[in-house]
């Protein structure tokens, strides 16, 4: 039978998961959360759904109805018959997955985690950083406020690194976090992202994604920047 895929809000794909595992029937919605980074590119489509595709440099949620195997291929729309993307995917009730689609337009090309995010009880905020600029030397990740401390160290183009919590507490009503990715050999600023004090009432006890895309030196779209996905 073919699996249908559709929109679907984060916050309920992220409320089906935490359902107990008997709650859970084979048949019940998952869901895949695609960023699209191609340098050079335009939207990508998922082969199971005509309609919507995901923009460059954003992201968007996919729901399905899990219980068997996934044919799943992520295609440009400005070449169809070049897949960034093409595997079978067997599927649980429950599972929520990131495809991260990546590289320069027309090499572009996907990797796909199953994701397994943690709930905190405290006022912090769980931040993971990706690094899918395809010409980048490895990048720190500071914040404006302690730009000798680094958050992340090191990381690789296609890389991913652990969620790590940061202290977001309740009291600090008008915090924001500016995050800066950095050249670690010259300490140069790459990329800014600013999560505002707004954003961060919603964020807060949950988990964030920062993605850094683009490439050095280009320009529009192809500018280094961030995308930022919020797993709430």
């Amino acid at each position: 039978m073919k699996k249908i895929l559709f929109i679907l809000p984060l916050a309920v794909l992220l409320l089906i998961t935490s359902c107990k595992t008997e709650d859970i029937k084979p048949s019940s919605v998952s869901g895949i959360i695609v960023t699209n980074a191609v340098v050079g590119g335009a939207a990508v489509k998922i082969s199971t759904n005509a309609h919507d595709s995901v923009l460059v440099n954003a992201s968007k949620v996919f729901g399905f109805d899990a219980g068997g195997q996934l044919r799943l291929s992520v295609y440009g729309s400005k070449d169809p018959l070049k897949l960034y993307y093409n595997s079978d995917l067997q599927t649980q009730g429950g599972d929520v997955y990131s495809l991260f689609v990546h590289g320069q337009f027309p090499n572009g090309e996907g990797f796909l985690l199953k994701e397994n995010f943690a709930t905190y009880q405290e006022s912090v905020l769980g931040v993971r950083f990706v690094n899918l600029s395809p010409t980048s030397a490895p990048v720190n990740v500071t914040l404006s406020g302690t730009p000798t401390i680094n958050e992340f160290s090191g990381v690789k183009y296609k890389q991913v690194s652990d969620f790590k919590q940061i202290a977001a507490p309740l009291a600090a009503v008008n915090t924001s976090f500016n995050f800066q990715v950095r050249n670690s050999t010259t300490n140069e600023v790459l990329a800014t992202y600013q999560l505002t004090a707004a954003n961060l009432v919603s964020a807060r006890n949950h988990n964030i994604t920062l993605v850094y895309r683009g490439i050095v030196g280009g320009t529009g779209t192809s500018a280094p920047g961030i995308i930022f996905i919020g797993h709430y």
